[in-house]
């Protein structure tokens, strides 16, 4: 029998916490059940919380996060047709492009989309 750890780049979220399971196991199909009531204890006890990091490296991250925003605005964006953000925000095609992706920014979360808006004007 060989039993071995689940890789990480194949299992889902739940089981990337260590389990093991028997290839055996997997060719019998006899371990449905054990991966179904890992993934239910899972989901139950939630993410695993991140370390809390020092103030120092929460301040690298927050200027290089506001480097990245920065530079982008002045970089060709291919959703944009190439144009860069605050060129497509000087026409009404690019504008309606770039106001399609700053909503998508917005629905996935970590882009300062305000702050975006503000530095590419009306």
């Amino acid at each position: 029998m060989c039993s071995c750890l689940i890789p990480e780049a194949w299992a889902p979220r739940w089981a990337q916490r260590g389990l093991r399971i028997d290839l055996e196991d997997i060719l019998t199909g006899s371990t449905s059940r054990g991966l179904e009531q890992a993934r239910h204890r899972a989901l139950a006890e939630g993410p695993t919380p991140l370390p809390e990091l020092p103030p120092e490296v929460l301040a690298e991250v927050e200027r290089r996060q506001q480097a990245h925003w920065d530079a982008w605005i002045d970089e060709p964006v291919p959703t944009l047709k190439g144009e860069t953000p605050r060129e497509a925000a000087t026409s009404p095609a690019g504008r309606e492009r770039l106001e399609a992706l700053l909503a998508d920014f917005d629905l996935r979360g970590g882009a300062p989309v305000a702050q975006l808006r503000k530095a590419l004007g009306p």
